[in-house]
């Protein structure tokens, strides 16, 4: 029953409405007792900002696995196409190419001749067409490699002549290509003879089925490895910008949003009492100083205040659940009748206080005198030992009079005299009883 009523009130009392002015200024105030480095930041306490630092860390964490997944499918990818794209040169290649030129050509005095010149022009225009940095055959003579035909101008300084021995970077692909398996491209991150692929050529017709024992030399292919890694920068450049901007994005939205969710749920917990679901002390200075800045207008101003009897002696009598019990039922009582006037709050260990603001003063005494005090007296046997009943609540209104007070000061004062007025009163009756 205790769990159920504070919960209830708890519930109910989440909607405080304290002006939105008053609280940043509460919030900008607390946030000074911060360590210095938030002070940098106000407008988030602790909490939010660990939270928000926690999104912005997972949503860079996943932005990155995504940027190397992209990154390794993109390598992926630029292999993949630079595999067919070299296909397609070399079934082209191997297609036009005189056989011969494995055959007749042996050393540079062969560069005059007729086959030389027409398998050159044949690479040239290739090259050309097809746009790659060289394009090149190789034979094997003895236990040595050696250049045939270059596809690179004559007068280029990366020119290979006739019977030039090839370089031993290259020895891996080629005698992997001389054992009848093309050798493609593995990397293109860096620019160096790794980036040359290798098509074995055989005797029979172009399409045939390669075996080593045919192979009469091999086509080499070079792409212009320099052109191939800007475009895979650039590729990832602009995944990376576009994973940048979305994880920017990404982060602030979900920020905004947890702040949305977060920031009214805790500063409503800032503001209100834990037992009874009232507005606390806090929320009713607050909004005290607030309507004192606006006293000069014609909004009424009334002030209740509400003192419970026999606390104490409930709490050392019957225990503090039957004291908490107490409490909540009392504010429960205050709440049902007086929050459609007003914001209720608790403001100190037995004491209550309604603040309503522009709300008909008579018809604020008229509920305080009878609908309010009814429910109370329907109330009294809740706490009850030996006949002696417990539960009573003194209180005491007052309105502000630009006349007669000088701030909601001095009408919380007349309020507080009227509920001790009351609450003599109440005593003085119950000892007439006992009589």
């Amino acid at each position: 029953m205790i769990e159920a009523t504070r919960g209830l009130a708890i519930k109910e009392n989440l909607n405080y409405t304290g002006n939105d002015t008053v609280i940043h200024t509460a919030v900008k105030r607390i946030s000074l007792g911060k360590v210095s480095f938030l002070k940098k930041f106000k407008f988030l306490d602790r909490f939010e900002f660990q939270i928000i630092i926690i999104i912005f860390s997972s949503v860079i964490v996943t932005a990155l696995s995504v940027f190397f997944f992209i990154s390794y499918h993109e390598r992926v990818n630029l292999l993949g196409s630079l595999k067919t794209r070299a296909e397609s040169i070399f079934s082209y290649t191997d297609s036009c190419l005189p056989r011969g030129s494995f055959y007749l050509l042996e050393n540079e005095e062969n560069m005059k001749t007729s086959i030389y010149i027409e398998t050159q022009q044949v690479l040239y225009r290739i090259r050309q067409m097809s746009d790659v940095k060289d394009i090149f055959t190789v034979k094997k003579e003895g236990d040595r490699y050696v250049y045939l035909v270059d596809g690179e101008e004559i007068s280029s300084p990366d020119f290979n002549p006739l019977g030039k021995e090839v370089e031993k970077e290259l020895l891996a692909g080629i005698e992997k290509a001389y054992g009848g398996i093309p050798v493609y491209t593995e990397l293109v991150s860096q620019v160096d003879e790794r980036n040359i692929s290798f098509w074995p050529v055989t005797d029979s017709s172009a399409g045939g089925n390669v075996t080593s024992d045919k192979i009469i030399g091999l086509i080499g292919l070079k792409f212009n490895a320099k052109s191939l890694i800007l475009i895979n920068i650039y590729t990832l450049l602009s995944s990376l910008l576009l994973i940048i901007v979305i994880t920017l994005v990404t982060g602030a939205f979900f920020s905004v949003v947890f702040r949305g969710i977060s920031r009214p749920f805790h500063q409503k917990l800032a503001y209100i009492d834990m037992l009874t679901g009232l507005n606390n002390r806090t929320a009713f200075e607050l909004d005290k100083k607030h309507l004192e800045a606006n006293l000069k207008s014609n909004t009424p101003i009334s002030m209740i205040v509400f003192d419970l009897n026999n606390l104490k002696e409930v709490n050392d009598t019957l225990g503090h659940i039957k004291g908490d019990m107490y409490l909540t039922r009392a504010a429960q009582l205050i709440y049902d009748n007086f929050a459609a006037a007003g914001n209720c709050y608790r403001i100190g260990g037995d004491e209550f206080c309604v603040i309503a603001a522009g709300y008909d003063p008579q018809k604020l005494k008229n509920i305080l005198n009878h609908s309010f005090k009814e429910e109370m007296e329907q109330n009294r046997s809740l706490i009850k030992v030996d006949q002696k009943e417990y539960f009573a609540i003194a209180s005491g209104i007052a309105v502000y009079d630009e006349d007669e007070h000088r701030d909601l000061y001095e009408v919380f004062i007349q309020a507080d005299e009227n509920m001790y007025a009351e609450k003599r009163q109440m005593k003085k009756e119950q000892s007439v009883n006992k009589g």
